[in-house]
Formats: C-alpha cells, sequence, structure tokens
C-alpha cells in the first residue's frame, strides 16, 4: 500500500471527523435555539405557566433581558430578594404585592389580600398579562400561594393566580428557598417541600418545564461533563479523581484569582486581611444616596475603601455606547492608581480602565397617564463606583457570574446546590483550585427536586403542545369576552346588602334593586355561562367562519342587555345613609358594577362584526382595566338618560332631607340625632297633615317632636295639601 494512498485515507477519515463533529455542534446549537424559540413562542402565543431551566450559562439571563426588550404583553419583572430584583431591572415580589414575611399557611391565612396595595398598582394587577419570577429556587412555595390569594381577590378571578401567565426562571439544582425550622413547622403540615413546585396554585395550574441545554459558559466537554455529574449528584469515581487534579495544596494566592467561600464572615476576614497586607495609602469613596433605596439592597459598600495594588470585581457591565465595553460584571482587576477623583484598573490583560461611578437604580411600576402602559419609575437612585475588593467572594453572590480562575474550598458547604454553583463559576476546568481533596459528601442534593425534574422530563413540550394550547389561549379568551362571573359576583355582594342594610331605609328602592338584580342574573349572567359551553362545542368542532358569526349575534345580544345596569347604577347613585359604613359600601359595589358593565360594553363596541383577534382583544382589555375608577365617571351619564321612581325621588322627601342637613350643621350634631333616614322615608310616604299623624310616624319620638314637629310639619305644607 503507498504512502500516497495511505495519505488520502486519513485525510478522508479526518474530513468525516471534521463533518460529524461539525454537525453534531449544529445539531446541539439547533437544539438549544428550537428550546429558546418554543419558551418565546409559548409566552408570547399561549397563556401556560412556564417554568424556565438550565444548567449554570445556559443563557436564562441573556433570554431574560432579551425578552423583555421586545415582549408586547403587559409584565413585571420580580425576584424574592433586593440584590436579585437589581440585577433583573425589576422588584421583589413582596414589595410588589405587599405581603408581609410570615408564612402564609393555606385556608388559614387571609392577611396577604392585597387591602394596602395603592390604587394604581391594582390597576396594573387588573390589567397583567405576565409576571416575571427570576430566581425562582429561592422562592419558598408558600409565597407563590400567597401570590394566588392576592391576584384573585385583586382580579376576582377564581384560576390559578387569577388567570395571569408566570414565567418561572432559574435553577433548582443552585441555591434553594430558606425556611427556618419555625416556619417549615407552620408549613409542613401544608406542603410536600419548601420549594416553589410545591405550591398549590402553581401545581393545579398544570405549568410545563422548558430546560435549555447547551452551556454558554464553559466551552470543554470534559468539564460540562464533571459539572454535570456533581449537579445531579451522579458522582462516580473518575470524576473525583478529575477534580482532586484541580487539588492544590497550599495554593498560594495569585492575581486575578478570586476564592469562593460560603459565608460573609470568610469573605470580609480575607478581604481585609489581604487589604491591610498593602502599605500605601486608604482611600475612601462615599456613595451617593438618594430618595428611596433601602440600606438591605445597597449593591456595594456605603464607604468604598481602597489602596494601590487591591484586587477588584467589577459589579456592574459598563453602558455601552456601540464601543466594545471594557468591563462586565463580574471581570477582576487590579487597582493601579488612586486619588479622590480618580480610580485607575488594570485588567488580566493588562489593559488600563479609568472607572467611573456608575448609578443603580430601585424602581416601583406605575401607569404612564397617556397611554396606560406600565412603566417602571425610579424611586431612589445609589451612586457608587462599580467595583469592590474581590479576593474573595460568597458562593450566593457569585451566582450568575463567570470567572477565568476561581479557588474553591467544596467540603465546607452548607446547603443544597452550593458546590455546583461554586464550580460552575469557572470558565475552564485548569482555571479551578481546590482548597482541599473533593469529598462527594459535601454535594448537597434533595430528592424531591430529583424526582421533580425527573416528572418534568417525561412530558416536555413540542410543536404539537404549543399548537394545542395556542388554540386553547383563543378559545379562553373569546370565552372570557362572555364570561360575567366578576358580574355575578357583584350582583351577589349587593343583593346581600340590599336584603339586610337598604332595604331597611329604602324600601320601594330595595324592591327596584332585588327585581333588576334577578333580571341581570337571568339575560346576562346565566346567558353568559350557556354560551361559555357553546363556544367549547362550535370551536373545536365547526369551522371559524360559524364560530365568527356566533359571536357577532352574541356581541349584539350582550351589548343590548347590558344597558340595562345603567338602571340598576342610576338606583344606587341616588341612595343615602346615616350609617357611613354602608354608605360607602354601597358606593363601592355602584363603582364596581359601573366599572364592570363599561369594560364589557367598548370590548364588545370594538368587536362588533369583526373576526375575534387575541392580540387586539388582550389589548383593549388590558388597557381598560389599567383606567379603573375613570371608567365610573362615564357611566354615571346615565342619570340624564333613565328614570326610577321611587320615595326618595320626591321633593317632600328632598326638602325634608336637606332641612336635616342644614339642621345638623346649624346644631353641630351627626344628622341622626335630628330624625333618622328611616324616618324621612316614613314621612315622605304617609304625608300627615297634623302634628297628631306626625306623632304617629314610626321613628318620632317625643323629643323629636318637642324640638322639631312644628318645623317638619311647616315644611311638609309646603308640598302637601292640609285640611
Amino acid at each position: 500500500m503507498s504512502l500516497c494512498f495511505l495519505s488520502q485515507i486519513c485525510f478522508a477519515i479526518y474530513i468525516i471527523v471534521f463533518i460529524t463533529l461539525l454537525l453534531n455542534f449544529y445539531a446541539e446549537k439547533m437544539k438549544s435555539n428550537k428550546q429558546l424559540d418554543l419558551a418565546k413562542l409559548y409566552i408570547e402565543q399561549t397563556s401556560r405557566n412556564i417554568f424556565l431551566t438550565g444548567r449554570a450559562g445556559t443563557g436564562k439571563t441573556t433570554f431574560l433581558k432579551q425578552l423583555t426588550e421586545t415582549l408586547l404583553k403587559r409584565f413585571v419583572v420580580l425576584a424574592p430578594t433586593g440584590v436579585a430584583a437589581l440585577n433583573a431591572q425589576g422588584v421583589t415580589i413582596h414589595s410588589f404585592f405587599q405581603l408581609d414575611f410570615t408564612p402564609f399557611v393555606p385556608y388559614f391565612n387571609n392577611r396577604h389580600n392585597g387591602t394596602k396595595i395603592r390604587k394604581e398598582k391594582l390597576n396594573i394587577i387588573r390589567s397583567l398579562d405576565l409576571i416575571i419570577i427570576d430566581e425562582i429556587s429561592m422562592v419558598r412555595c408558600d409565597i407563590l400561594d400567597a401570590v394566588d390569594d392576592v391576584l384573585k381577590k385583586i382580579r376576582r378571578n377564581i384560576l390559578p393566580f387569577g388567570g395571569v401567565q408566570l414565567l418561572l426562571i432559574g435553577d433548582l439544582r443552585q441555591l434553594p428557598p430558606v425556611a427556618t425550622d419555625e416556619e417549615w413547622l407552620l408549613l409542613k403540615d401544608h406542603y410536600q417541600s419548601p420549594y416553589f413546585f410545591s405550591s398549590h396554585a402553581l401545581y393545579n395550574s398544570d405549568f410545563i418545564t422548558i430546560e435549555l441545554e447547551e452551556v454558554f459558559r464553559q466551552n470543554d466537554k470534559k468539564f460540562i461533563s464533571i459539572l454535570n455529574a456533581v449537579r445531579e449528584n451522579h458522582i462516580t469515581q473518575t470524576v473525583i479523581d478529575s477534580l482532586n487534579e484541580r487539588y492544590i495544596p497550599n495554593f498560594k494566592t495569585k492575581e486575578n484569582y478570586i476564592q469562593l467561600c460560603t459565608h460573609n464572615h470568610q469573605v470580609k476576614e480575607i478581604n481585609d486581611k489581604k487589604l491591610s497586607s498593602i502599605k500605601s495609602k486608604t482611600y475612601s469613596y462615599e456613595a451617593d444616596i438618594e430618595e428611596d433605596f433601602p440600606e438591605h439592597i445597597y449593591p456595594n459598600e456605603k464607604v468604598l475603601k481602597l489602596k494601590a495594588g487591591a484586587q477588584i470585581m467589577f459589579i456592574k457591565n459598563e453602558m455601552s455606547n456601540g464601543n466594545k465595553r471594557q468591563y462586565y460584571n463580574g471581570k477582576l482587576g487590579k487597582v493601579v492608581e488612586l486619588s479622590d477623583e480618580k480610580i485607575v484598573v488594570e485588567d488580566e490583560e493588562g489593559k488600563k480602565i479609568n472607572v467611573h461611578k456608575d448609578t443603580w437604580r430601585n424602581y416601583r411600576y406605575h401607569l404612564n397617564k397617556n397611554t396606560n402602559a406600565i412603566e417602571q419609575r425610579v424611586i431612589g437612585t445609589f451612586t457608587q463606583y462599580p467595583i469592590k475588593l474581590a479576593w474573595a467572594i460568597t458562593i450566593h453572590k457569585s451566582q450568575g457570574l463567570t470567572f477565568d480562575k476561581a479557588i474553591i474550598d467544596s467540603n465546607n458547604a452548607f446547603a443544597n446546590g452550593q458546590v455546583y454553583v461554586a464550580l460552575s463559576r469557572c470558565r475552564t476546568f485548569e482555571g479551578l483550585v481546590l482548597t482541599s481533596q473533593f469529598n462527594p459528601a459535601s454535594v448537597k442534593i434533595d430528592f424531591k427536586v430529583s424526582d421533580f425534574n425527573e416528572e418534568q422530563q417525561s412530558h416536555k413540550p413540542d410543536q404539537n403542545t404549543l399548537a394545542c394550547d395556542k388554540q386553547k389561549f383563543i378559545i379562553n379568551n373569546i370565552k372570557e369576552l362572555f364570561d360575567f362571573s366578576t358580574l355575578e359576583l357583584i350582583l351577589k355582594k349587593l343583593d346581600r346588602i340590599n336584603t339586610e342594610d337598604i332595604s331597611r331605609f329604602h324600601t320601594r328602592a330595595s324592591e327596584k334593586i332585588k327585581t333588576l338584580i334577578g333580571k341581570i342574573q337571568e339575560r346576562i349572567v346565566i346567558v353568559g355561562q350557556t354560551f361559555g359551553r357553546q363556544i367549547d362545542k362550535i370551536a373545536y368542532n365547526s369551522d371559524t367562519t360559524y364560530l365568527n358569526e356566533r359571536n357577532t349575534k352574541a356581541i349584539d345580544y350582550f351589548f343590548n342587555e347590558l344597558q340595562m345596569i345603567n338602571q340598576l347604577v342610576f338606583v344606587l347613585c341616588y341612595l343615602n345613609f346615616d350609617n357611613q359604613d354602608i354608605g360607602t359600601t354601597v358606593e363601592e359595589l355602584n363603582n364596581e358594577l359601573s366599572i364592570e358593565k363599561e369594560i364589557k360594553v367598548r370590548l364588545m363596541e370594538s368587536l362588533k362584526n369583526k373576526e375575534f383577534e387575541v392580540a387586539t382583544y388582550i389589548n383593549l382589555r388590558n388597557n381598560l382595566y389599567a383606567q379603573g375608577d375613570k371608567l365610573k365617571l362615564d357611566s354615571f351619564k346615565v342619570k340624564q338618560k333613565t328614570s326610577v321612581k321611587g320615595i326618595e325621588e320626591t321633593d317632600l322627601y328632598k326638602a325634608l332631607y336637606e332641612w336635616r342637613l342644614k339642621k345638623s350643621k346649624e346644631l353641630k350634631i351627626p344628622v341622626y340625632f335630628i330624625i333618622s333616614q328611616k324616618t324621612i322615608l316614613n314621612i315622605a310616604e304617609k304625608e300627615p297633615k297634623s302634628l297628631d299623624k306626625l306623632a304617629k310616624i314610626q321613628g318620632i319620638g317625643d323629643k323629636s317632636m318637642k324640638k322639631f314637629g312644628r318645623e317638619i310639619m311647616e315644611i311638609i305644607s309646603n308640598y302637601v295639601l292640609i285640611d
């Protein structure tokens, strides 16, 4: 066999291997892109709750950033801690929903009811499509159920999370939720585990899991394989031997190495000791803090102390103006020049960077008055140099960062996932240094997490499930248009207060209210329920043309019937009560009634004789809910169009009512100390024509007759013919 022929064979084998590797690379790339595309489509085109997960370095943070820049749905970004919220450019779960920090015990705890939430935020919550929660692995199960409780009450929607879609981002193999012994003692009888997936509301929502699989942080397949083994606790002797290759006894810390520690006190001790060993001058730089920026979310030291020669880490990405960034969050360097007004850092490549102060912002969500869009408003700022001492950092604070060189003592880990988080921070296997031999016992993994992950793997979503969920999304939105369950809830409350309170003061008005409630219930609520059931049959068994025809007819019917609510609104507008609590409750219910009616009418008016488009419907619906109380004003115009007869509208009733009010101010006593509202109604109805007949009216006592009898008769004589 000639040498030339052997060379050709070798070259052919090389080409085949190269092509195979290239195809495998692109297959993995396409697989990852498909997962990202699937997640994006599920968020944009369905209402399904999603847990987006993946190993460290698979691009979850990048996906979140890109998603929030292009997403059309109305959303908020939340996180379990202040630091995580700053990193995600959102707000904390507790602050957004005004939750306290005590455990939420299902069926017993009703404190998290949203009563402390301001009106603007109520309108934001009612108009939300999507809630994004980053670092979900640190969120305790009961917190999600508390969120569910608030959303259901504020949105008056019995669906899980009040019908709002959730996007939960995180990795359960990283840092777990914190549940103290006392907290878990309260919760253990109600939850299988402290993890978010044990939330009752989330379980009932039939959520899906999408896992990102391609790792961008590391390129070394051997290192990735080791990390996966640690992550899943599938640690073989080969893995142990491989990790122990990086065990370097008595390793002397070199420049650009950072030590990952389990506790804050260890970090402080190392950094302080290293700084004090430098004999140069100490410079102090104080942060500028404006307005609302609480201390527990400070992203850096309030007073930053540095010396020339100190090792630092950048803790913020440089704002780029189209140029290449000089630094990023997690980049290490050394301070080479200091003055009161200047800091120069040399990076690992020897490039010098003039560091300037940067600003962190504390946000609050609000509604744009002109567009009703959900926007972030800056409520406080923290301005400081974006660097900190970095000979050491806690594993907890290293989450999300990438280092070229890291020193780790894995045997001191105390929490689930800590070893994996620490090891996966390093970009390369060669950059890793272990200060003690690797002990598999240090890898703590909760088997409840393993069971959950295994269950989720058994029914992964794909394009087929996406198609089904898209169809469900469209049908559910059509059904929602004709769903009057919120109206029914308002009517039930109104019926109860009408029976218990209104009937005692306004007999005739109460009868009208009862009649109108019955008609609205029968002709709107019940018919809506029937039509909702029909939609399911039509949608799955008929073409879209027939569905659109049925929608058009239904819109015409309900649009006309909803006008009947104007009569009820009108009657309630004119009711007056001595009891302020009753009056306030009636007014609130009337506002809710008029707003709900106005939203449905405007939605139906905009969709008349048009094909149902989900995006158009959702945008308009949410815009209307965001307006909130502004809608009730339009509803009250019905006063000029509707006529409702009743005692309360007679001239005598109005005259007596105004006299009592004037007398109250004159004598500086409450109105009901003069005569009660019920008594005014009795007088207006009976129309007594003498003092003797007035004295027999229920509610008129001897004192009232003595003080006000003649004045009352004088008023009566102006409207009633006295014999």
